[in-house]
């Protein structure tokens, strides 16, 4: 959050993942991102094992089906330097 912060961008607001119930008021969960947490996960999971060279990015038929379910077009593997992403 202070990288943001630092930034000028404003402070990330957390949403719950489930329904929280109060009595008789319901803060409906907030699900859109669950699909963007799955993705960054799975594509977090194949990158370290192909550049640990334990994943070969070219044979699709090994990565893990949710991967794959993800239907993860081309990729370009690789790996961004802290300093390459400061603007």
């Amino acid at each position: 959050m202070q990288r943001m912060q630092d930034d000028g961008l404003s402070s990330p607001i957390f949403e719950p993942k489930l329904d929280i119930r109060n009595g008789e008021t319901v803060i409906p969960a907030f699900t859109p991102l669950q699909a963007a947490d799955i993705c960054a996960y799975e594509f977090f999971l194949a990158s370290k094992k192909v550049l640990t060279g334990a994943l070969n990015p070219d044979e699709r038929d090994h990565w893990r089906w949710p991967f794959k379910a993800l239907n993860m077009g081309p990729l370009s593997w690789g790996e961004i330097s802290r300093r390459a992403t400061r603007s």
